[in-house]
Parts: structure tokens; sequence; C-alpha cells
């Protein structure tokens, strides 16, 4: 008759004895069938420098075949020449390596402090934290977020593109490119942004200043009157957009310097005052008191300032308007303060009154000229007289 007892506690010793074994220190240990089964809540864990060498294919649905987390840790190595699915929590730590010739794809979270070097393709789905360095040889995508926690640094010429957006280390000193077309490159200590097309109109900023290339040339005056101007505040350091009848260097409307109303000697046929002037007067006269300064008509730029002051206009003053215009101010007390080339704004001081060249006393000739030949200010001029602040 069998003793059932005896067998009981067979059965017992047996499985005792399993587990011993399966606890107990292994120099070395290897699976030919079926799979190497960790069922500790500590997880596998690896120390002392010792390496992971996967030659065939893994696929961990867990966390690498473990329902724990996988560490490695005290510089550890782990080499993956096949593939390798992960699932779960992988972390790195403690100056471990991760060596990747095969596939890795990481559906979990993927964390390393020490170096990973990537040769084959490597995919992650779950976010990817980066403390050290990273080493990528091959194509990567990264599906989740990415969080850098240092430099992104691109060297051998390589480029970053987001979307239609690529910047080029490689582009002069640095460049940025638009889907567009338009760019922004540095270059000799400037910085250069361009819009799109085969000819790169754009700005440029040099340590003296900004510079604006390869703009389109105004072929006629008559261009300026739909143009506004740029002007410079010299203190704030902005740039403002100035209409042409505010003050731009050129173009806008002439207005009468003084009331037309207090005119003595209008435009055309006259008596000779004094016996030394024309007959034939090209201009109108205002008489003032001598040192009355005398406003710019509009806005221009110098083209004559001097004279003699013993005939003729004196000294004057001619400023060209654009379009062909010009307007003429003799008879000045003193050679006027501006120069040839200068630009003024209207109501902009370009002399004082007085009686030089050839003027029976101190009074204002002024004189309106289209290309070239004198015509009456009062049929020109068509503001109504106002004031000058």
């Amino acid at each position: 008759m069998p003793d059932h007892g005896l067998s009981s506690r067979l059965g017992a010793l047996e499985r005792r004895l399993r587990e011993i074994s399966l606890n107990a220190q292994h120099n070395s240990a290897s699976v030919s069938r079926g799979a190497f089964e960790i069922r500790s809540p500590q997880g596998l864990i690896v120390r002392g420098g010792a390496g992971i060498l996967l030659i065939g294919n893994m696929d961990a649905t867990g966390k690498i075949g473990v329902t724990g987390e996988l560490n490695l840790l005290d510089g550890s190595l782990f080499t993956l020449n096949g593939t390798g699915n992960v699932t779960g929590l992988f972390n790195l730590l403690d100056g471990s390596t991760l060596s990747v010739d095969g596939f890795l794809r990481g559906n979990g979270d993927l964390e390393w402090e020490g170096p990973a070097k990537f040769k084959g393709l490597s995919i992650f789905d779950g976010d990817v934290a980066v403390t050290k360095t990273l080493d990528v040889t091959a194509d990567s995508r990264f599906r989740a977020r990415v969080r850098i926690e240092d430099d992104l640094e691109l060297v051998d010429n390589g480029k970053f593109k987001a979307g239609a957006i690529e910047i080029d280390p490689a582009n002069h000193n640095g460049g940025i490119r638009w889907g567009w077309g338009q760019e922004l490159i540095a270059w000799a200590g400037a910085l250069e942004l361009y819009s799109a097309g085969s000819v790169k109109y754009g700005i440029q900023l040099r340590p003296d200043g900004v510079h604006i290339p390869l703009l389109p040339a105004v072929t006629n005056s008559s261009q300026l009157d739909s143009m506004d101007w740029l002007a410079y505040e010299r203190i704030g350091g902005k740039i403002w957009r100035v209409p042409n009848d505010v003050g731009s260097p050129l173009g806008g409307d002439l207005r009468w310097p003084f009331n037309p109303d207090n005119i003595t000697d209008g435009f055309g046929p006259r008596v000779s005052p004094g016996g030394i002037g024309s007959t034939d007067h090209k201009g109108v006269d205002w008489p003032l008191p001598g040192g009355t300064q005398i406003p710019a008509a509009g806005n221009g730029t110098v083209t004559f300032s001097g004279g003699n002051a013993s005939s003729g206009f004196g000294y004057h003053v001619i400023i060209d308007h654009g379009d062909g215009i010009e307007t003429l101010y003799a008879h000045q007390q003193v050679p006027s303060t501006l120069v040839v080339g200068q630009r003024v704004t209207a109501g902009q001081i370009v002399g004082i009154v007085g009686t030089t060249g050839t003027s029976t006393g101190d009074h204002l000739h002024f004189e309106v000229r289209q290309d070239g030949v004198q015509i009456d200010p009062e049929g020109f001029i068509t503001k109504p007289w106002e004031p000058w602040l």
C-alpha cells in the first residue's frame, strides 16, 4: 500500500530544492529552449560592469521580459545586435552604456545618464530624456516628446528641418530658409534677411549700420509722389516712416515762405526799380526787415549756396524739390550756412533777408523754376498761406 504521506513530503522537498536552485548565484546560465523567467519584484539588475549581449531577437512585452524594471548600473554594458522591443521603463544609470547595432523600439519611457550609441534604426513612442551623450549614426524617429537638457549641436554640415523651415550651418556661417524661399543668413559680421525670388532684395545689419542692397532704382521723379521715406531717430534709435508732405527729403507741395498778400513786385513786366532792376521780373518780392529768417518752401536738396555780394542775386540759395521743380531765395544778408547736397525740410531756415547783389533795399526775391525755366509762383503754389510754426 503506497505511503501517500511520504509521497507528499518528497514532492514538497522537490519544490523546495527547485526554489533554492533558482535563488542561487549563477556564474553561468544558459537557456537552449523555452524562456528565462524572472518573477522577483526586483526585476533584472545587472551590476559590476557585466553586460547583456543579445545575438538574436528580443521581444519584451513587459519590461524586457521582466515584471519589474530593467536597470543597468555601475558602468554596465547593454549591447543589442538583433531586435529589441521595450514597452516598460528602460533606465541606464551611473555611466552604463547602451549600444544598438540592430533595431530597438521603445513604447515606454527611455531615460539614460550614460552614453548611448545607435547604429541601427531606433523608434521611441514614449518620452525620451537625454542628460548626457546621444550618438546616432542612422535614422531615428521620435514619435513622442523629446526633451534635450543640454545643447543641440549640428556638426559635419548637418541640417535641422522643422516642416518648411531649414537651418543649415553650412550656408555662409549659418542660415535659415523658409518654405517660400526667404533666407536669414550671417556673413562677415553682418546679418542679412532676403526675400524670396531670383533677385534677392533684402536688408543687412552691419556693424556700421543698416544697409538695404539691390533696391530698384527710381527712374522717374514722378514715382516719388507715391512713396514715403524713412527717418532715423537719433536719440531713440528708431526708424520711422515719413510721408512726402510731412518732411521727406523730396516731394510734397510747395508752401509760401511769406504771406502772398504782402507781395509788392509780382511776376512779369514792371518798371525797373531804381533804374537798376530788370523790367521783366522772373519772381516775386516781399519787402522785409533785414535779418528776417527765410523758411524753405518745401522739402528738397540744396543745389546752390553762395553768390556775389555786389551783383546779381547777391548771396542766394537754390533748392531742388524733385520732379524738375526748384526754388530760389535771393539777396540774403550773408552767405547761407547750407551746403550743396544738404537735405532740407519744409520750413527749415535757408538764410536771412538782406540787400546784397542788384537790390535797392532789404527784401526777399523768390523764384519757382520748372525744368530750369522761371514760372509765376502765384500760378503754381496752390496751398493757402499758413504761418510757419
